[in-house]
């Protein structure tokens, strides 16, 4: 379906730039001397001026970056640096009965930057954001979620976030991802949860190019639910016929000492 929420400008691409046609390139007569990646680096939509909302091409991908943590801080901030202190967590009850409605987001049908604010008012979803940016931050390559989590049930769902904050509030979503939890040390090795046991869980949360620019915030949202995007889970390791009758589960996500949540983002230099 078409692009919901922010619209990105369309831009030309770079001058100088001939992607060879895919046809000719299988037939062997246009063959590039070296691989071209084009992609286009989203920005700030409201700006006339700001950074971002044009073509770039690369020649290796992931393109050069530095992998940088911004921990999940109690009660609700997000800073490259992180607690110290293990007692700082928080939960929510995740109801499979009344899962958290898909908003945007890279789903079929109403994909796009939408705004996450109707939201807000959800208790069982948990908020961080960090301090406005002194100046703009540009990330290009794969996002990925470090979460340390637990659950009071054997097995069940976490959904992570990545939003813009504009200045006016509006919270355009960037990318999300989720994980059912009893793959915690690899697809194929499913084990049921231990109740109240702390679990790290290495979410992809896929790739994107985009630039926050100053003044804008970074967010992080992370529920048991996204719904129809992700089938609501049951809170059950055996298969489950209807999540609607579902016991609900109590998420933890920890936040200090050596179980410190965060998001690793490819910042560009």
């Amino acid at each position: 379906g078409p692009m919901q929420g922010l619209k990105f400008p369309r831009r030309a691409w770079p001058a100088g730039v001939n992607m060879p046609e895919f046809v000719a390139v299988l037939k062997g007569a246009a063959i590039p001397d070296r691989s071209m990646l084009l992609y286009y680096l989203m920005g700030d939509v409201a700006a006339s001026n700001a950074p971002g909302n044009a073509w770039k091409v690369a020649h290796a991908w992931p393109v050069p970056h530095t992998p940088v943590r911004y921990y999940l801080r109690a009660p609700g901030g997000l800073s490259r640096g992180q607690s110290a202190d293990a007692r700082d967590r928080r939960s929510y009850e995740y109801a499979p009965s009344n899962p958290v409605p898909t908003l945007g987001g890279t789903m079929m049908g109403s994909p796009g930057p939408v705004d996450q604010r109707p939201l807000a008012e959800r208790n069982d979803i948990l908020r961080f954001m960090s301090e406005p940016l002194a100046e703009p931050l540009e990330i290009t390559g794969k996002v990925r979620a470090c979460l340390f989590a637990s659950a009071d049930a054997p097995d069940t769902m976490f959904v992570v976030k990545l939003a813009d904050v504009y200045p006016d509030g509006y919270e355009a979503i960037v990318r999300e991802g989720a994980m059912t939890a009893r793959f915690y040390q690899g697809l194929d090795k499913p084990v049921p949860l231990e109740p109240g046991r702390i679990y790290k869980l290495e979410i992809d949360m896929w790739s994107t190019a985009y630039v926050f620019n100053a003044g804008h915030r970074l967010a992080v949202h992370i529920a048991g639910s996204d719904s129809p995007k992700y089938e609501v889970h049951p809170n059950t390791y055996e298969p489950c016929g209807d999540a609607a009758g579902a016991a609900p589960a109590r998420h933890t996500v920890y936040l200090g000492g050596a179980n410190a949540s965060c998001v690793i983002l490819p910042v560009i230099h």
